[in-house]
């Protein structure tokens, strides 16, 4: 079989009713591209969102259609072609996958969906970019894109112990919260990490010394990373059985209550696609820091007085946009800081970090990114803030190099880094 029709047939696999009804309910009104962030700074076609989803709707119709069939071009089908690889693989990794254009969609649609069956094609031609592809095999193999291995892991908790001071549970089962991280936090982020540990101590003593709540919380020495850069290549397969693996380990600590901290991509698939991927609910609770925090701030008695210096707060997309987790944040930052100040706009209309989709990681699209950056840089700018709090560590770090590229002189914080500070003691 050529890899045209391997691709023809992976992305049609993919495309159930609801897809189908996207795909076949778009309006071309291109509002969706006043909601993108590079066709805002570049203003070019290939900027549309809506030109991702003509490319899947050709394949759609050219194999699903009676009038694709029949009327081909006529009925905006066609069967691709080894050419049209590269104007995918161009398409496909020019997306942040921030969802913005399904916010503004007058069709109310999900768009990035379709940059996930485009990309499904590129991974079948073999043109998903290196680092991301590379980050992915790594994944597979090793259950971790950077192959942190296990005694790493359990290394970083001994020294997390000795710094923070108290025990860091391993394996506990049956806990009413197991932590899990996103994929960079250990080696790019260790500060978000030992935050999460400090809060969730500090959260579960409270509970039980204040409110006789026999709270407990763990980490596992085998479920930590939260990544699923198979799923986010388009390797929908191996990233499903990635998927499985994961929720294989978790269930055999039978916690109440998964808690994510960092993942922003990882914690949108656990959350709100594992399901669908699987076929069946999970046997647990997925929750992002912020909800655990939010749904017990009269327990973790924060003094704001801890951070005076106004802050400002970046809604990850995968975690606002996609899982609906930001009024959250507003609340834990209102309990935790003096200063709060909203950028505009915020919330679920809040311009990416331009770091998503995994082009932060791409270094070929470095140019485009901080381009792009401008939009944030203004919003950011405009605050007077001079912290810029976040829940995601691609943000994180997306947002240093960025306030830095544009002079703007801020700190940036995990949100739970501010937390951790507010902490009585």
């Amino acid at each position: 079989m050529s890899k045209v029709e391997q691709a023809i047939r992976t992305v049609v696999s993919h495309i159930d009713a609801y897809y189908a009804f996207c795909l076949e309910g778009c309006f071309h009104c291109h509002v969706c591209a006043y909601n993108c962030p590079f066709f805002n700074t570049f203003h070019t076609w290939e900027h549309v969102p809506v030109m991702i989803g003509d490319e899947v709707r050709k394949i759609y119709r050219y194999i699903s259609t009676l009038s694709g069939r029949l009327l081909r071009t006529l009925a905006s089908a066609s069967k691709p072609s080894e050419r049209d690889f590269e104007k995918w693989a161009k398409l496909a990794y020019n997306c942040l996958m921030c969802g913005g254009c399904s916010v503004a969609c007058a069709s109310i649609l999900e768009e990035p969906p379709f940059t996930h069956l485009l990309r499904s094609a590129v991974h079948v031609a073999g043109l998903t970019p290196k680092p991301l592809a590379d980050y992915a095999s790594n994944e597979l193999e090793t259950g971790h894109p950077l192959r942190l291995s296990k005694e790493e892991w359990l290394s970083f908790i001994e020294s997390s112990k000795s710094e923070l001071g108290f025990d860091i549970p391993v394996d506990l089962k049956e806990a009413h919260y197991l932590l899990i991280p996103g994929w960079l936090e250990v080696k790019e982020s260790p500060s978000t990490l030992k935050a999460a540990f400090k809060a969730l101590n500090h959260l579960t003593s409270m509970l039980r010394v204040f409110y006789g709540v026999k709270a407990t919380w763990t980490v596992s020495s085998e479920a930590y990373c939260l990544a699923f850069m198979p799923i986010m290549v388009g390797d929908f397969d191996n990233g499903r059985q990635l998927l499985s693996n994961v929720v294989e380990k978790i269930e055999k600590l039978k916690p109440k209550t998964v808690v994510v901290v960092g993942a922003d991509y990882g914690f949108r698939v656990l959350k709100t696609m594992a399901k669908k991927l699987l076929g069946k609910p999970l046997p647990f609770q997925v929750k992002h820091i912020l909800t655990v925090l939010d749904e017990n701030l009269s327990a973790l008695n924060l003094n704001k007085r801890a951070n005076p210096d106004p802050v400002t707060y970046h809604d990850p997309c995968q975690i606002a946009r996609w899982s609906g987790v930001y009024r959250e944040a507003r609340s834990v930052l209102k309990a935790a800081v003096e200063n709060y100040r909203e950028m505009y706009p915020s919330g679920i209309l809040n311009w990416c970090c331009m770091g998503g989709g995994g082009l932060y990681e791409i270094p070929e699209k470095r140019d485009m990114i901080l381009k792009a950056f401008a939009l944030k840089a203004d919003q950011i700018y405009k605050t007077r803030a001079k912290i810029v709090a976040t829940a995601c560590t691609t943000c994180k770090l997306m947002l240093t190099e960025g306030c830095r590229h544009y002079g703007i002189p801020v700190e940036v914080v995990d949100i739970i880094e501010l937390v951790a500070k507010a902490i009585k003691k």
